[in-house]
C-alpha cells in the first residue's frame, strides 16, 4: 500500500494540470491509500502509544508525526478549498486556505521523502 500511496501522491500533483475534478479524485483516492497504509501498521502505533518506541524506531516515529500534521493540514485546507471553490459555500473564507495547501503539500513531500529514505535504507 505504500507504494500505492507514493504513486496517487505523484500523481496528485500531476492532478492539477488534469481537466475537472481529476485532482480532488486522486486526492480523496490518496486520502484512503494513506488511511489503509496506516492501518495495515497498527502494530507500529499501539507500539508508539504503549511508548516501547526507542533508538531508531523514535525517529521513525517523529516522522510519520510529522508526517501526519503535515498530511492534516493538506486535507483540511483541500477540504475548505473544495468547498469554497467547487461547491460555492463559503467556509471561513479569511483563512488562506491555498497557502495552508500548498504549505501542506511542499512539507508533506519533505516528510514522504525522510519516510521512505528511513523505511528503505
Amino acid at each position: 500500500m505504500a507504494v500505492i500511496s507514493l504513486f496517487l501522491f505523484i500523481l496528485a500533483f500531476a492532478g492539477l494540470f488534469l481537466p475537472g475534478w481529476a485532482h480532488e479524485i486522486i486526492g480523496a483516492l490518496l486520502c484512503i491509500a494513506v488511511l489503509l497504509h496506516n492501518l495495515s501498521s497498527r502494530g507500529f502505533y499501539s507500539d508508539l502509544f504503549a511508548g516501547r518506541i526507542t533508538g531508531r524506531r523514535r525517529q521513525d516515529a517523529a516522522v510519520i508525526v510529522a508526517f501526519g500534521v503535515c498530511f492534516a493540514l493538506l486535507v483540511i485546507s483541500g477540504a475548505a478549498l473544495f468547498v469554497n471553490y467547487r461547491l460555492g459555500i463559503l467556509f471561513l473564507p479569511s483563512v488562506p486556505w491555498m497557502t495552508l495547501h500548498i504549505a501542506g503539500a511542499v512539507l508533506s513531500v519533505a516528510c514522504v521523502l525522510v519516510h521512505m529514505k528511513q523505511e528503505w535504507s
